[in-house]
């Protein structure tokens, strides 16, 4: 294959003739680990340490078959999906060679049916354990947040708690396409804040002797480090995708603002469902009960509209009903999901979210 380079905006040919890419998604089942991860089956996350995502997008047996027909399809490039769980999920510098290795294989044998790779690192709403894919879930254990209370708490919205697996089909507990409400709930909030702007807003909140934002960023960096060692002789790989869809957590946002209203201005999207302020999801991940709006969209006027207050950080909450998830149930009269007085998120102050601009911030972030 040849090797593309750029000229301009356009991707060229070593003849200097510009080429044009017909790209495919490989895949979306590269979220999940393999087998069993998806979300058709219950899981209370338990194994996060211990899984593996050898096997996606497909066996390497079964390769060949999958390439040749994208091919035949008239594709010439794929973008790749990996995630910082399936690289780096044993725990912080612990990177899984043998998915390294089988990855590597999968777009090396790209090479051999004359397609390009853009491998993407992918995320939804930050985790597997918090309603989508994307980081390992010690990422929460080391900022000090019990993902096995996210359900209970309101924290998260996720589908292997909030789903009836023996009942099945469509149901109102979770509707479909509502994964997203995610990246304006607690767990989110914190984690992407954390992530982006931990030196500003949380100064004084260190992981082994650095900064949070730099302690996640560093090992995010690294898992696609180790990703890009492995395939940097192949010169069919066009280039990264370094995050997908990331969230902005809380930064720009008042501390008290719940977006209830329309505005001209980026901070208040008014979309429905909870309308939580970073004040009320910081204290429900203290475990203090926060009553909240509920948005839902009026079909006769197509406005936003009140409907009613719901409870996030309950001091009750019914039973979940898979027996994975029974066992995990809170007996404590509140669910903090800050875990414990030595929690590093505990003993963080965070400081001024509305002066935290989101320019600001990136600026601050690190790039590799």
């Amino acid at each position: 294959m040849q090797k593309l380079g750029m000229k301009g905006r356009w991707f060229v040919d070593e003849a200097g003739r510009r080429v044009i890419l017909r790209g495919v998604n490989l895949g979306g089942d590269c979220k999940v680990p393999y087998p069993g991860g998806g979300t058709n089956h219950p899981s209370d996350f338990s194994d996060h340490r211990t899984v593996s995502f050898i096997g996606r997008p497909f066996p390497l047996a079964e390769a060949d078959e999958h390439l040749a027909r994208i091919k035949h399809w008239g594709f010439n490039c794929l973008r790749l999906l990996t995630t910082w769980e399936a690289v780096e999920h044993a725990g912080p510098g612990q990177y899984d060679d043998a998915y390294l290795d089988y990855f590597a294989e999968v777009s090396r044998r790209a090479e051999k049916f004359g397609l390009y790779v853009f491998i993407d690192f992918h995320q939804d709403v930050w985790s597997r354990m918090s309603g989508g894919d994307g980081a390992p879930g010690w990422t929460f254990e080391a900022v000090g947040l019990d993902f096995t209370k996210f359900h209970a708490a309101g924290a998260a919205h996720v589908m292997q708690h909030k789903y009836d697996y023996a009942k099945g089909g469509r149901q109102d507990a979770y509707p479909q396409m509502t994964w997203a409400s995610n990246y304006r709930l607690p767990a989110n909030g914190i984690m992407w804040t954390l992530f982006f702007a931990g030196r500003d807003m949380t100064p004084n909140f260190t992981i082994e002797g650095k900064n949070v934002q730099d302690y996640l960023q560093d090992h995010y960096i690294g898992a696609m480090r180790a990703v890009a060692e492995r395939v940097k002789d192949q010169a069919h790989v066009i280039g990264f995708d370094t995050l997908n869809e990331p969230g902005e957590g809380f930064i720009g946002q008042p501390l008290t603002g719940r977006q209830q209203h329309d505005s001209t201005d980026m901070t208040a999207d008014m979309r429905p469902g909870l309308a939580i302020s970073p004040m009320d999801a910081l204290l429900a991940a203290r475990g203090v009960s926060r009553k909240v709006p509920f948005l839902a969209m009026d079909r006769e006027t197509r406005t936003m509209a009140f409907r009613s207050g719901r409870a996030i950080a309950p001091s009750k909450r019914r039973a979940p009903t898979t027996p994975e998830i029974a066992r995990r149930r809170s007996t404590s009269s509140s669910l903090p999901i800050a875990t414990g007085k030595k929690s590093p998120l505990r003993r963080t102050t965070w400081r001024h979210f509305s002066r935290a601009s989101p320019a600001r911030c990136a600026r601050s972030a690190r790039t590799g």
